[in-house]
């Protein structure tokens, strides 16, 4: 019996020492900003994260590039011979990639029938991602099947609670989510929005509420209302180079009496990131079933 090997790619949020520590592989996607494309490496070596935030400030555009089929090629060839592999991806409303990726499967599998190599659509992005390639790690080292993995991991993927709120809605008009008149009149009214994550992979706003500390308690506020068990689950704070915010929305966990049974914080990379921007924060865990 073959090993199993997790592929996923740069839109997953997870810290570079886990990835390493269940030899997690990542195709790459890629920014391009003022003429130049560079790879979302693990370690975004090619630009700071941080400068990235700061120079969006400034007016500065990114935009992202799906992985090429070239590099997907290159990753399935290197791992299929040996191993059964799993890729799980960003969502397919958040990135065209999968379909990159699927296209590549098919063809390899022409020559290679007895290869097994199943795309998993995450329905995710972000540390929600992150949580679920985790899982699937988790259960290869229980001993899990290829068949109990691919289940279960399809199965967790409705209950990832996520809840993000951002400091402004002018990144995502940039990014052509929103109308720039939309982002006009919310910014005018200092509107923020709520987002969490749908059963088809779409970003909804669950929330409104007027100034930045109103939307990050009301952010916690839904956010707590499907986890019921806190000290059960481990919980990921993202932040858009916005350190204060993230330890903001902690401190409002703590003063409710939630414990969880461990928290990292995260800044958001170039997928997510340069969609919503500085300032923006999210509370990533496992919880309820989603119903939106």
């Amino acid at each position: 019996m073959k090993k199993i090997k997790i592929i996923t790619d740069s839109g997953c949020e997870i810290p570079y020492e886990i990835k390493k520590e269940h030899g997690i592989s990542t195709v790459d996607m890629s920014v391009f900003h003022n003429g130049k494309e560079n790879a979302i490496d693990t370690d975004w070596e090619d630009e700071s994260i941080f400068k990235m935030y700061d120079k969006m400030r400034d007016g500065a555009y990114y935009f992202i590039l799906p992985a090429t089929e070239a590099n997907i090629l290159h990753h399935l060839k290197r791992y299929m011979n040996d191993y059964d592999i799993i890729y799980i991806s960003t969502s397919r409303k958040q990135s065209i990639t999968i379909d990159k990726v699927n296209k590549v499967k098919e063809e390899l599998l022409k020559d290679n029938p007895d290869c097994r190599i199943e795309v998993i659509d995450s329905l995710n992005a972000s540390a929600g991602l992150g949580l679920i390639v985790m899982k699937a790690a988790e259960l290869i080292e229980e001993g899990k099947t290829f068949e109990e993995v691919v289940e279960e991991v399809k199965n967790a993927r409705d209950y990832v609670v996520q809840y993000v709120t951002v400091e402004s809605l002018n990144y995502l008009s940039r990014a052509n989510k929103i109308k720039s008149s939309t982002a006009t009149m919310a910014n005018l009214f200092d509107i923020k929005p709520i987002f969490t994550a749908s059963l088809d992979g779409t970003q909804k706003v669950v929330g409104k509420k007027r100034g930045q500390d109103k939307a990050m308690k009301a952010t916690v506020d839904m956010f707590l209302s499907r986890v019921p068990h806190p000290e059960e689950t481990s919980l990921i704070i993202m932040h858009g180079n916005d350190l204060e915010a993230a330890d903001y929305v902690e401190k409002l966990l703590l003063e409710k009496g939630c414990v969880f049974k461990n928290v990292r914080k995260l800044c958001f990379g170039p997928l997510v990131g340069i969609s919503i921007g500085p300032g923006s924060v999210g509370l990533f865990c496992f919880g309820e079933k989603k119903t939106v």
